[in-house]
């Protein structure tokens, strides 16, 4: 993407180690479920990630990274901006963030899988 096009945090010349960084983050980089990390139906895309680079994404792969959100009890990623994040909807939003009193910890006392509904 020219770099006029770019939003102003992905113009400064130090961007593609920031992009680095961000991706490998533990907590909000990009989690990779399934063997294949070419297949982007296996991306999930954390909430940090997604608010520095929302313009390299395919809606598709939003739309799955936020199934896969859901699964783990995670709101859906989404955009600060007219509505700002968990207050309703954003250009990406399909899922709502689960009620506060949502406890993360599945109630068997074990890990969701990719085939759990």
């Amino acid at each position: 993407m020219p770099e006029a096009m770019r939003p102003p945090g992905a113009r400064d010349a130090l961007a593609p180690i920031q992009f680095a960084y961000d991706l490998e983050d533990e907590a909000e980089g990009v989690r990779i479920w399934g063997g294949d990390p070419y297949d982007a139906t296996g991306w999930e895309v954390g909430q940090t990630f997604f608010e520095r680079w929302w313009f390299i994404f395919d809606r598709d792969v939003v739309a799955q990274s936020n199934r896969l959100r859901e699964i783990r009890g995670r709101c859906a990623a989404a955009l600060e901006g007219a509505a700002g994040r968990g207050a309703g909807r954003s250009i990406y939003r399909e899922y709502s963030c689960r009620p506060a009193a949502f406890s993360c910890q599945p109630a068997t006392g074990r890990t969701p899988t990719l085939e759990e509904p």
